[in-house]
């Protein structure tokens, strides 16, 4: 994915199997998304995070008033002087919430992505204009209407859904266009992840371009349905920010909703990447 901005938070983290013991430490989220954590702890700590069996372990905060969860950790480095222990580690995936972050695996009802570019590809809103001009050509009145589909249902089956959704600003007019994936059944991030990156590069077809993911979005399976944002390092990903016009499209989101439907539902049956 592409970041606007990277991200550089500091924090209090612990593991889940022992919270008594907390790291003070850097989060850091590069505009790439790669996701790094350096913290310094005291000897008990240190001893316990270089005793974890497992290869891959999960690692929660608190960052600014706001929950972090870190998927997938592992040692980089490790550096002990007997004064100062510090330890080095990367995340595969970061979930951070304002309400609260998860001990165990989250689970998804929904997750919303957008991609570089597809505003660009969705067609320009269709306004009709109403005014009346008094006799010495003073503008009396003047009223904008705005029409535009708000949902297209792009796949549906027994398990799941991709809509391709807008959000517009009633004042400026602004648009915001966006993929939403929901499962019937609620799953974990890593099935989701299969289908965004084929969805990606079906997009990378439509734009003729290569393009990343700007923003992901996922809702969790719980009491309290509170967004949270996901970072990770998607592929594929371009190497600078693609610049998209809509004249080098190979083709753009149709009037005729059937032809898009149609395109993407193919790609999604016959398009075969390995997970990531």
């Amino acid at each position: 994915m592409r970041l606007l901005q990277s991200v550089k938070e500091r924090g209090i983290f612990w593991n889940p199997e022992a919270p008594e013991m907390k790291l003070h430490g850097v989060l850091r989220i590069s505009k790439a998304g790669r996701i790094s954590l350096k913290a310094t702890c005291d000897a008990d700590s240190y001893k316990l995070f270089n005793e974890l069996e497992q290869k891959h372990f999960l690692i929660v905060g608190n960052i600014e008033n706001r929950w972090v969860t870190l998927s997938r950790c592992s040692i980089n480095r490790r550096f002990n002087n007997h004064r100062i222990q510090t330890l080095d580690f990367c995340a595969s995936i970061a979930f951070i919430s304002s309400e609260h972050s998860f001990d165990s695996e989250i689970i998804f009802k929904e997750i919303t992505f957008s991609f570089e570019g597809l505003d660009e590809w969705v067609p320009r809103l269709k306004c009709d204009y109403n005014y009346d001009i008094e006799d010495d050509k003073k503008l009396r009145f003047l009223s904008l209407y705005c029409e535009y589909f708000k949902e297209i249902v792009m796949v549906q089956d027994d398990e799941m859904e991709v809509k391709l959704r807008i959000s517009i600003d009633q004042d400026s007019f602004n648009r915001k266009s966006y993929i939403s994936v929901i499962y019937k059944e609620p799953r974990a991030f890593e099935d989701y992840k299969k289908l965004i990156r084929k969805i990606n590069n079906f997009f990378c077809f439509a734009l003729d371009k290569t393009v990343s993911l700007s923003r992901v979005v996922g809702f969790p399976h719980a009491e309290e349905e509170v967004p949270m944002d996901i970072f990770y390092r998607s592929t594929p990903r371009s190497k600078k920010g693609t610049n998209v016009k809509s004249h080098n499209m190979l083709f753009r989101c149709p009037e005729k909703e059937s032809c898009t439907k149609k395109i993407l539902r193919s790609c999604l049956k016959t398009l075969h990447v390995a997970a990531i």
